[in-house]
C-alpha cells in the first residue's frame, strides 16, 4: 500500500537525519551509533547516550533544532517527542506521528 511505503521512507529519512544531527554534533562515529542506538534488537536509551556522548545541555538543543529543520516541525514538538527514557527509534516514530515531513517529502 502506498501510505506504508512513504512511512517508511520517512521512517529511514528519519533514521539517517537524527543520525547525522546527533553524530555531528558529539564525535560519535555515525555506524557506530546506529548499530548501537538504533540497529540493536535492545538498544540503550537516549538518557544512556547523552551520558556516555553528550558534552552539556547546549548541544542536545543543537540536536533538537537540528532535527526540528530537518523535519519540518517546530523545536517545542521536536522537544515534546524527545523522551531520555526513550530510544531514538521511539523518538522517530513520535516525531512521525507529531507531523515530520508532512509539509514537502523532498
Amino acid at each position: 500500500m502506498n501510505d506504508g511505503a512513504t512511512w517508511r521512507s520517512r521512517r529511514d529519512r528519519a533514521r539517517r537525519e537524527i543520525a547525522e544531527a546527533v553524530t555531528c554534533r558529539t564525535g560519535a562515529a555515525r555506524e557506530d551509533f546506529l548499530a548501537i542506538f538504533w540497529d540493536n534488537p535492545s538498544p540503550p536509551t537516549i538518557g544512556e547516550f547523552e551520558s556516555a556522548f553528550l558534552p552539556d545541555e547546549a548541544t542536545r538543543g543543537e540536536i533538537l533544532r537540528a532535527v526540528a529543520a530537518a523535519t519540518g516541525l517546530d523545536q517545542t514538538a521536536v522537544e515534546r517527542c524527545y523522551r531520555r527514557e526513550e530510544r531514538f527509534p521511539v523518538f522517530a516514530e513520535r516525531l512521525l506521528r507529531a507531523g515530520a515531513y508532512a509539509k514537502g517529502d523532498g
